[in-house]
């Protein structure tokens, strides 16, 4: 793997640390999960906005969330909004195959930490993790 999975390696404590990935699409987890395998870090897979709110809520020990935006019973941008009233330093970090102000002019982005664009390439990946975990 490359320097920048390395680099967080060696400077992110990692112990009880977990990103949220928030997918409807397992095998979407699945590949992400695949990028970051080299990471000392812990992975928890939920596959609908609600249930990421619910595990923000209980869990921690997440330190970052990579949040999907069309997803069943409840969507990234509602998701998104719920946990930051609770946990306004939690970085999330949308994810979607559309850029959301083109789709839906009526949300808003700032809401979000960041984005990236499915499909997922491994170095903006670890890229954005590391900007925001580092």
């Amino acid at each position: 793997m490359n320097s920048n999975c390395e680099n967080i390696k060696e400077n992110l404590e990692t112990k009880n640390k977990t990103i949220l990935i928030v997918d409807d699409i397992k095998i979407n987890y699945l590949l992400i999960k695949v990028m970051l395998k080299k990471l000392n870090v812990s992975l928890k897979w939920v596959d609908n906005g609600l249930k990421a709110v619910e595990e923000c809520k209980k869990n921690k020990n997440i330190i970052l969330v990579l949040m999907d935006y069309r997803m069943p019973v409840m969507n990234g941008y509602e998701a998104a909004l719920q946990i930051k009233k609770r946990r306004k330093d939690l970085p999330i970090i949308s994810q979607s195959a559309n850029l959301l102000k083109e789709t839906n002019p009526q949300i808003d982005i700032n809401i979000y930490d960041g984005f990236i664009k499915k499909p997922i390439i491994q170095e903006k990946l670890l890229s954005i993790i590391t900007k925001y975990i580092n």
